[in-house]
């Protein structure tokens, strides 16, 4: 009964427990911080994948494509453009994501173009998106690739 009645009992009874919060609290910080870096490192894989289905779509588009094949083109492409933001790459390069969502839209657009893209641009397309997929957050294969959209838009 004694032993309650000193005030360093209860100092050190509140050390241990303040002790034991702080490291349960770092451990649950660390676990939490490696299941976002796992989380991260499968959106960037699930990106470059959708990427990749699109440079092999636009490999296998002729100058009139049917619907089958722009449908799922669209829908690699907006695959592509929505995971974009949740990347590592988009952090490294903001524009990354812009460029994607006017790429979605011009893929979009594509049924609607009063010509078909001729296989020049499309084999353009096809080697921007190969260095796209080399590195995400390239600059100036971003820049390229917002020129192509733009002049196929115009053209």
């Amino acid at each position: 009964m004694t032993l309650l009645k000193n005030p360093r009992t209860y100092l050190a009874l509140l050390l241990i427990t303040t002790l034991g919060l702080a490291y349960t609290t770092y451990h649950y910080a660390q676990q939490r911080s490696q299941a976002v870096d796992s989380m991260v490192q499968q959106i960037d894989a699930n990106f470059v994948t959708y990427l990749d289905q699109v440079r092999k779509q636009v490999g296998k588009l002729d100058e009139s494509p049917d619907a089958q094949q722009l449908q799922s083109l669209q829908r690699s492409v907006s695959k592509a453009a929505a995971l974009a933001q949740y990347t590592s790459y988009n952090k490294q390069q903001p524009y990354l994501n812009a460029v994607l969502a006017r790429l979605d839209h011009r893929v979009v657009n594509l049924p609607f173009a009063s010509a078909p893209l001729p296989p020049e641009q499309l084999s353009e397309w096809s080697s921007l998106l190969d260095k796209l997929m080399q590195n995400p957050a390239d600059m100036d294969t971003l820049n390229a690739l917002s020129l192509w959209i733009s002049q196929t838009q115009n053209s």
